[in-house]
């Protein structure tokens, strides 16, 4: 038992050697944003966003894409024409709280597992839908 019992000892005062002897590395200092700067950066940054939607078309911004409601009750997004807009709502295994998908579909009813699939949670593509069937816009933990 003593055989291994020195080595170690002599190992671990050597390692706290070196970390003593290794220099303390200087705090970086980060200048303060002063608040008069701030109106100026931000007046940089920010781009303009594109004129209202055409008309018959009401914009709506989800979570994830743009989006139009159109007059006679469709959804219109990235090109494509959808007759509902589906919320869907439950709880994921081992999830401590609800989420809501919200899609644009071209079909009545979707399962709240297939949508939860289908927002990415899948590796299998079939899991997927195509843009002819939904096109998910939102996810909502709550």
């Amino acid at each position: 038992m003593s055989k291994w019992i020195i080595p170690v000892i002599a190992t671990v005062m050597l390692v706290a050697t070196a970390c003593a002897a290794v220099p303390q590395a200087e705090k970086e200092t980060v200048p303060e944003v002063v608040a008069e700067q701030t109106p100026e950066i931000l007046e940089e940054t920010v781009e303009e966003v594109p004129g209202e939607a055409e008309e018959g078309k009401k914009a709506v911004t989800g979570g994830f894409k743009t989006y139009y409601e159109l007059l006679d009750g469709t959804w219109e997004c990235d090109g494509y024409d959808y007759k509902y807009r589906l919320e869907i709502s439950g709880q994921m295994s081992n999830a401590a709280k609800d989420s809501t998908f919200i899609y644009l579909s071209n079909t009545e009813e979707i399962s709240f597992q297939r949508a939860a699939m289908a927002a990415g949670l899948s590796s299998n593509m079939d899991d997927y839908f195509s843009p002819e069937e939904a096109v998910l816009i939102d996810w909502i933990v709550e």
